[in-house]
Protein backbone atom coordinates (compact mmCIF):
# COMPACT_ATOMS: atom_id res chain seq x y z
CA UNK A 1 0.00 0.00 0.00
CA UNK A 2 1.60 3.42 -1.07
CA UNK A 3 1.23 6.50 1.26
CA UNK A 4 -2.09 8.51 1.56
CA UNK A 5 -1.22 11.69 -0.27
CA UNK A 6 -2.74 14.01 1.99
CA UNK A 7 -0.46 12.69 4.33
CA UNK A 8 2.54 12.84 2.29
CA UNK A 9 1.09 17.09 1.42
CA UNK A 10 1.11 17.22 5.08
CA UNK A 11 4.41 16.48 5.77
CA UNK A 12 5.66 18.76 2.83
CA UNK A 13 3.95 21.00 4.05
CA UNK A 14 5.28 21.37 7.56
CA UNK A 15 8.40 20.83 5.85
CA UNK A 16 8.37 23.74 3.86
CA UNK A 17 7.50 26.39 6.36
CA UNK A 18 9.13 27.46 9.18
CA UNK A 19 7.76 27.74 13.16
CA UNK A 20 6.00 31.24 12.02
CA UNK A 21 4.30 29.43 8.77
CA UNK A 22 6.36 31.60 6.34
CA UNK A 23 8.11 29.44 3.64
CA UNK A 24 11.37 28.25 4.41
CA UNK A 25 14.65 30.01 2.44
CA UNK A 26 16.50 27.08 1.73
CA UNK A 27 15.12 23.80 -0.29
CA UNK A 28 18.04 21.86 1.60
CA UNK A 29 16.57 22.61 5.05
CA UNK A 30 13.14 21.26 3.82
CA UNK A 31 14.97 18.05 2.21
CA UNK A 32 16.69 17.80 5.52
CA UNK A 33 13.49 17.71 8.13
CA UNK A 34 11.75 15.06 5.51
CA UNK A 35 15.12 12.57 5.42
CA UNK A 36 15.55 13.05 9.19
CA UNK A 37 12.13 11.41 9.37
CA UNK A 38 12.91 9.00 6.28
CA UNK A 39 15.61 7.57 8.26
CA UNK A 40 13.45 7.22 11.57
CA UNK A 41 15.29 10.46 13.67
CA UNK A 42 11.99 11.17 15.50
CA UNK A 43 10.34 10.56 18.61
CA UNK A 44 6.02 10.02 19.00
CA UNK A 45 3.68 11.07 21.52
CA UNK A 46 -0.26 10.07 21.28
CA UNK A 47 -2.29 12.82 22.65
CA UNK A 48 -5.48 12.19 24.42
CA UNK A 49 -7.78 12.53 21.25
CA UNK A 50 -5.43 9.64 19.74
CA UNK A 51 -3.48 11.52 17.30
CA UNK A 52 -0.17 10.94 17.43
CA UNK A 53 2.59 13.77 17.63
CA UNK A 54 6.13 12.96 14.90
CA UNK A 55 8.94 15.14 16.56
CA UNK A 56 12.52 15.71 14.75
CA UNK A 57 14.83 18.08 15.01
CA UNK A 58 18.04 18.59 12.87
CA UNK A 59 20.96 20.93 12.15
CA UNK A 60 18.86 23.57 14.79
CA UNK A 61 15.53 22.76 13.00
CA UNK A 62 12.33 21.23 14.75
CA UNK A 63 9.80 19.91 12.61
CA UNK A 64 6.71 18.28 13.96
CA UNK A 65 3.31 17.33 12.98
CA UNK A 66 0.13 15.35 13.83
CA UNK A 67 -1.20 11.92 12.01
CA UNK A 68 -3.68 9.67 12.94
CA UNK A 69 -2.52 6.80 15.23
CA UNK A 70 -3.24 4.24 12.82
CA UNK A 71 -0.35 4.55 11.45
CA UNK A 72 3.12 2.70 12.77
CA UNK A 73 6.48 3.56 12.55
CA UNK A 74 7.35 2.07 9.28
CA UNK A 75 4.25 3.71 7.35
CA UNK A 76 5.45 7.04 9.12
CA UNK A 77 8.67 6.35 7.15
CA UNK A 78 7.15 5.22 4.21
CA UNK A 79 5.03 8.42 4.03
CA UNK A 80 8.37 10.52 4.19
CA UNK A 81 10.18 8.61 1.73
CA UNK A 82 6.83 9.20 -0.18
CA UNK A 83 7.74 12.75 0.28
CA UNK A 84 11.13 12.63 -0.55
CA UNK A 85 10.24 11.48 -4.42
CA UNK A 86 7.94 14.01 -4.87
CA UNK A 87 10.70 16.33 -4.09
CA UNK A 88 13.62 15.09 -6.50
CA UNK A 89 14.27 17.68 -9.38
CA UNK A 90 12.89 20.37 -7.55
CA UNK A 91 14.69 23.24 -6.81
CA UNK A 92 13.41 26.09 -4.92
CA UNK A 93 11.29 25.98 -1.89
CA UNK A 94 8.96 28.32 -4.40
CA UNK A 95 8.59 25.36 -7.01
CA UNK A 96 8.12 22.84 -4.32
CA UNK A 97 4.91 24.81 -2.76
CA UNK A 98 3.91 25.00 -6.01
CA UNK A 99 4.08 21.61 -7.52
CA UNK A 100 2.84 19.56 -4.41
CA UNK A 101 0.29 22.01 -2.77
CA UNK A 102 -1.12 23.44 -5.29
CA UNK A 103 -4.85 22.00 -5.14
CA UNK A 104 -5.71 20.45 -8.61
CA UNK A 105 -8.97 20.50 -10.09
CA UNK A 106 -10.40 17.36 -11.67
CA UNK A 107 -12.56 16.48 -14.61
CA UNK A 108 -15.17 14.28 -14.48
CA UNK A 109 -15.97 12.71 -17.92
CA UNK A 110 -19.72 13.15 -19.00
CA UNK A 111 -21.50 10.36 -20.56
CA UNK A 112 -24.75 12.04 -20.69
CA UNK A 113 -24.63 12.57 -24.29
CA UNK A 114 -24.12 8.95 -25.69
CA UNK A 115 -26.73 6.96 -26.91
CA UNK A 116 -27.48 3.22 -25.27
CA UNK A 117 -28.63 0.89 -27.78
Amino acid sequence: MGAPFLLVRAFIREATETDSYAPEADVSTVYAKIRAIQRGHFTTATGSDGLVQVSSSIGGNSFSFVLPERLDRAQIIEVAEAALGMLEGLSSVAEIRARCLARRKTTRADFSSLEIT
